[in-house]
């Protein structure tokens, strides 16, 4: 079966690829858009790191990014990268289950896992955000502004209520007699 994660993985990387290549969304942006909570997101969008289909950067300029296969990649290239092989069934592992010859049902479990791949295999991202361009934003939501970062250039002073400069600071004396001359 398909996963919460993998659906999760399949909205974060469909937000992205509506993006041009080389934007990115932070992780709290990402989690608006897919609206998914962002703890669980950051999880998911690790394994699709380790898949090799999101590149992840830090800083202020950092956030996720599609690679360029994750844009040329399937759904079905996504859901292996979060869970690994979809199963309808576990009777259709590769070494079956040991009622398989005898059980009517065994045929229709195969057949149904086969087309589920193909369907899956045969989504490319790159067409589905091209047909629904997905919005960094959700509709519903007021655009956030843009955040400014501050940058101190001065040393703290007396006006600010912090310590004199130029002044260092002595640690206090503890209480407890740790050196010889203390006891």
């Amino acid at each position: 079966m398909v996963t919460r994660a993998a659906d999760y993985a399949l909205r974060a990387t469909l937000a992205l690829a509506g993006l041009p290549p080389g934007a990115r969304l932070c992780l709290s942006e990402l989690a608006d858009s897919c609206e998914v909570p962002p703890s669980y997101l950051y999880k998911v969008l690790q394994s699709l790191a380790r898949g090799g289909l999101l590149a992840a950067h830090r800083g202020v300029t950092g956030g996720y990014e599609l690679t360029p296969r994750a844009r040329q990649a399937s759904v079905l290239d996504i859901v292996e990268a979060v869970n690994g092989l979809p199963l309808l069934n576990t009777c259709v592992l590769a070494g079956g289950c040991h009622r398989a010859p005898t059980c009517p049902a065994h045929p229709v479990w195969h057949q149904a896992q086969e087309r589920m791949r193909e369907v899956l295999a045969g989504a490319r991202i790159a067409d589905l955000a091209g047909d629904h361009p997905v919005s960094a934003q959700r509709p519903d939501r007021p655009a956030r502004r843009p955040r400014t970062i501050q940058v101190l250039r001065e040393r703290p002073c007396v006006e600010h209520g912090n310590r004199q400069p130029g002044r260092a600071r002595r640690r206090p004396r503890s209480t407890y007699p740790n050196r010889m001359e203390d006891r």
